[in-house]
Order: C-alpha cells, then sequence, then structure tokens
C-alpha cells in the first residue's frame, strides 16, 4: 500500500503528539504528496474508511490534529495509558476496574493483547471469577498481578467472547474446559513492577470484603482468584505506587486481537488434520463467510432477516455459533450454523446486541440504546422482524443466545 511506510513510521513512535512538515512524510513515505494534500484540509480527515489514505495513520494507532495546508505541516495525536490519565478519562462514568491473578499465562496474555479463562471449571461448576470476564467492558481498567508482582495496566477493548483454549497452554491435566472466554486488552507493562507484599500495608484497607485479588494479611493471591472487580481508589492507589514507571500502551486493535485469534487457531487446528486440502480451504474460507459455507447459508435464506435486503453484494454469510468454537469442519460449513445479514445488522448479531428466540422474533440486548437503533434505520424492523428456524438452526442459536447475546447488560 502506498501509505505503509508512514504506517511503520508511526508505530515506532511512543504514544502523545508529534508534528511534521509535509516535506519529512514525502521522505518518510519516499514519495510525493498529491496536490490535494496541499490543497484541502479535508484530505487529511481521520476517516477509517477502507483504501484512504487516513489508514496510513489511523491503523497504527494516530490521529491527525492540528493541520496547517498553508504552514505545510500537521500534527498526529496517539493516546497511550498515561495520557488517558492525564486527559481524565479515568474518571468517565460508569468504568470499572478489574484485577487479574495470571501466574500461568500472563506472558502470553500480556504478549498478545488478552485476557482467557475458561467458561467454567472442567467438572463443570461455575466460577464467579470467570464469568467477570463477560462483566468486563470497553474502556474499563485492569491490573495484572503474577509471581507476586504487578507488572502491568490494561485496557479493555472489546467485550469477551467465546474462544478456544490457546494452543501454546498446558492443559495436560484437563483442569480446563476446552472452550472459554477471550478479552481483549491492551496493556501497558510497568517497568518496576510492584511487589505487593511490600505495600500491603498501604492497599490492605482498599481490597474487596469478598472476591478479593489477594489475602489482606498477606498479600498472597487468593486462590482460585482470576479475574475480579475492585475500586476506583485501589486501582488509583496502585498507579501511585507505580509512579512514572509505566511505559508506552500498546494500542492493540480489538477485532485484530480476534482475527489473530483465529490465525492460530486455523494454523494448529487439529480438527482439520484429516481433511483433504479442498476441505481444509473451504474450512478457511468458512471463516470470512465465503466459499462453500456461504453457499449453503444462501441455499437455506434469500435476504437478511431484519432489513429484508437481497442483493448478496450487501449481505454477509455470518455464523450463528462462532467459528473459532465449531468442533467439527461439519459445524463451520453448514447453512444452518449461518445467517445472512445486512453489513450494520451483521455487527449487532456478532457483538451480541441482538439474538433471536425461539420463534424468531428479535432479541435486542438493554446495552443496545434507542437512539442507536435510529440512526441505524432499524426501529420498526427490531420489532417486526421474524426468522423462520428448522431444528438444527435452533440449536446454534440457542448458543448464541448462551454465549454470545448480551441479555444482562
Amino acid at each position: 500500500m502506498r501509505y505503509d511506510r508512514l504506517t511503520n513510521f508511526l508505530e515506532r513512535q511512543l504514544p502523545g503528539k508529534i508534528s511534521l512538515s509535509f516535506a519529512e512524510i514525502e521522505k518518510t513515505l519516499d514519495s510525493k504528496l498529491p496536490p490535494s494534500a496541499f490543497k484541502h484540509r479535508a484530505w487529511w480527515s481521520n476517516d477509517a474508511s477502507p483504501g484512504r489514505q487516513s489508514c496510513g495513520w489511523m491503523s497504527a494507532g494516530w490521529r491527525t490534529v492540528d493541520v496547517d495546508v498553508v504552514g505545510a505541516r500537521v500534527g498526529f495525536r496517539k493516546e497511550g495509558l498515561e495520557e488517558a490519565i492525564k486527559i481524565g478519562s479515568i474518571t468517565s462514568e460508569g468504568q470499572n476496574f478489574w484485577w487479574v491473578n495470571h501466574k500461568q499465562s500472563h506472558k502470553y496474555e500480556i504478549k498478545n493483547g488478552l485476557l482467557w479463562s475458561p467458561q467454567k471449571y472442567a467438572n463443570g461448576r461455575k466460577s464467579f471469577f470467570y464469568d467477570n470476564m463477560r462483566r468486563a467492558k470497553p474502556g474499563d481498567f485492569v491490573l495484572s498481578m503474577a509471581n507476586g508482582k504487578i507488572g502491568a495496566i490494561g485496557i479493555v477493548e472489546d467485550y469477551a467472547g467465546p474462544a478456544p483454549i490457546p494452543v501454546s497452554y498446558n492443559n495436560e491435566n484437563n483442569l480446563w474446559s476446552k472452550i472459554g472466554w477471550m478479552l481483549p486488552v491492551a496493556w501497558a507493562q510497568i517497568s518496576d513492577p510492584i511487589k505487593v507484599k511490600d505495600y500491603i500495608n498501604q492497599i490492605r484497607q482498599h481490597l474487596p470484603e469478598k472476591y478479593s485479588p489477594i489475602q489482606s494479611k498477606t498479600g498472597n493471591g487468593n486462590q482460585g482468584a482470576y479475574l475480579t472487580s475492585v475500586s476506583k481508589v485501589l486501582f488509583l492507589k496502585v498507579l501511585e505506587l507505580s509512579g512514572e514507571a509505566l511505559e508506552s500502551l500498546y494500542i492493540h486493535n480489538a477485532a485484530s486481537s480476534f482475527d489473530q485469534f483465529d490465525d492460530q487457531l486455523e494454523n494448529h487446528d487439529t480438527s482439520m488434520e484429516n481433511l483433504s486440502d479442498t476441505e481444509k480451504m473451504q474450512v478457511s474460507k468458512s471463516r470470512r463467510g465465503q466459499g462453500i459455507f456461504k453457499k449453503n447459508v444462501r441455499n437455506r435464506l434469500s435476504a437478511c432477516p431484519i432489513t429484508q435486503v437481497d442483493d448478496i453484494r450487501f449481505l454477509i454469510a455470518s455464523h450463528i455459533k462462532p467459528w473459532r468454537v465449531c468442533e467439527t469442519a461439519h459445524d463451520r460449513l453448514s447453512g444452518n450454523n449461518g445467517l445472512l445479514l445486512a453489513r450494520h445488522v451483521d455487527h449487532l448479531f456478532d457483538k451480541g446486541y441482538i439474538s433471536f428466540s425461539d420463534d424468531g422474533t428479535v432479541l435486542r440486548s438493554k446495552s443496545l440504546e434507542q437512539n442507536i437503533v435510529h440512526y441505524l434505520g432499524l426501529s420498526s424492523q427490531l420489532t417486526s422482524a421474524k426468522l423462520e428456524m428448522n431444528t438444527d438452526q435452533k440449536i446454534y442459536m440457542e448458543y448464541h443466545r448462551d454465549y454470545i447475546f448480551r441479555k444482562g447488560d
């Protein structure tokens, strides 16, 4: 791509603000900017549409500010964790604060920008700490403790979704269920990790009375405690103890967290070992709503059940039970495990803002505000739409209601 050199340059910069002349940008690109860049401020707008020049900076987590076409200069801003705190985003209403104990998995999770937990214990028993994965929401802050030290602070980037256990995890004794929750988190590592025991007297009074991540007397981690809620006061105390040691936050796109996870799964998926190359190709295409899967879905449905759009150019073949948690090639390719959806409807369905009941009526999450529904043009459609489903489709849809739909939000 033409602006990849600018992307690579910006990815190497620390979060904050930088100012570049147009000549410096041309030198970075090793090519000339178009005349419109020197004439129109709109050329520098932060438009995330695919293929636009703005992808050259926005894909690296930067936004343009202070565009000066007369002076041939433009500023770029990228907010890291420290900067987000300085501008007050930490005080936003409804923001939650979490503490995760992940000694066994912290290296993988910090590196890959996520948290992963089982949905239940191996014996089928539910865990309050695992259920918290679905309670976390974008914008929440997370303290990471491993080996008795708080070594990173993160910001939740997207809601948790079902995902199989990462291929790098050691689960030889089957202590964890094979399907769990994955929560995308952007992590900022602390250059001088905080040894909790050394500061237990300062944080003891701020620990939660119930579901505390550590023992108030010793500072040792509580057995079984994974992700647990803590107070804003405790979070700020830990932040204070860290001083100015926070490194730059690695801005990690939430959507790519799931894509990257799926890439790893596809490369190590044992369920595909006995398939022919052609079958493997079709299973791989099905992940992106293409190939035989899309054909199979079209054999069942001819239009989006909510918008009634029937032009295939504007429809996506979307899995009901996500590709990453399907255990067989049959589930990944079955037309019963798919819907044809308009793109904005697909986003709502994929993120759990809507689902369907057994009678085919639309279920709407409490977190999908009416004004958003109105602006999407779906006010009447969500109440009048009805999806006809066969028995197999209802089974897949039950999974969606149980594990994707945000019914309690």
